[in-house]
């Protein structure tokens, strides 16, 4: 089992470190991948979970979400309304790209990664 795989079974993230431990763990054990992430899912509470390293980017937005400015998302020739968003996932099928909106993180900027129409674009709170 790889770790993207367990953590995908696990819904969290854990170290290398961690990952190594459990691994020779699973290893050891005759249970199948499922009935073996069931069986330590309550040790796995007590682990610290991993930082993500999903990418960030630079969102212009228009949308009155949460803490978001109301006025339109053009200001001028100063620039865009824009948010900070963290990538979190791609729908292979479908090509969807799902962000998570970094709290805190809107301001008027010039340049940014992406734009909210993107038809791609999913936005999850």
């Amino acid at each position: 089992m790889l770790k993207q795989e367990f953590e995908r079974l696990a819904k969290m993230t854990v170290t290398n470190e961690a990952y190594a431990h459990i691994e020779k763990l699973y290893m050891i054990s005759e249970m199948d991948k499922y009935q073996f992430v069931k069986t330590i899912k309550p040790f796995l509470r007590t682990l610290p979970e991993a930082e993500p390293k999903h990418p960030i980017m630079i969102m212009i937005t228009d949308r009155n979400m949460e803490n978001a400015p109301t006025e339109a998302h053009v200001i001028d020739s100063r620039g865009h309304w824009t948010v900070q968003v963290e990538l979190i996932d791609i729908n292979i099928k479908t090509g969807k790209r799902i962000f998570r909106i970094i709290p805190d993180t809107y301001a008027i900027r010039r340049d940014y990664d992406i734009t909210e129409w993107d038809p791609r674009t999913v936005i999850k709170k």
